[in-house]
C-alpha cells in the first residue's frame, strides 16, 4: 500500500510538472510560427563589416512593408503589394550589388 502511495504520489507530481512546458512550448511555437508568416522574406547584403537588410513583412490588410536597414537603423522604403515591394527590393539589392555588397 505504502508503495502504490509513493508511486501514485510520484505520477501525480511528473504530470503536473509536464503540462505547463508543453503548454509553454506550444505557445513559443505558436509565436514563432506567426514571425514567420509576419517575415515574408529576409534578404542580407555584405560588403566587409557593413551588412543592409530589406525585409518585406506583412502590414495592415493586405499590404506589405518593405524594410532596409542601414548601420541598425530600420526605415521603412516602400508599401504595396508583395510584387511591387519585391520589384523595389530587387532594385535596392542589384544597386548594392554593383556597389560592391554580396547578397543573399
Amino acid at each position: 500500500m505504502k508503495l502504490l502511495l509513493k508511486l501514485s504520489f510520484i505520477l501525480f507530481v511528473a504530470a503536473a510538472c509536464s503540462s505547463p512546458s508543453k503548454g509553454k512550448k506550444q505557445a513559443e511555437e505558436s509565436k514563432v510560427a506567426k514571425e514567420e508568416v509576419k517575415n515574408v522574406r529576409l534578404s542580407e547584403c555584405k560588403s566587409n563589416s557593413d551588412v543592409r537588410s530589406l525585409e518585406i513583412v506583412e502590414g495592415e490588410g493586405s499590404t506589405f512593408d518593405l524594410k532596409y536597414t542601414k548601420f541598425g537603423d530600420a526605415k521603412t522604403i516602400a508599401t504595396g503589394s508583395r510584387e511591387h515591394c519585391e520589384k523595389i527590393r530587387d532594385r535596392v539589392k542589384k544597386n548594392l550589388e554593383s556597389a560592391g555588397f554580396t547578397c543573399s
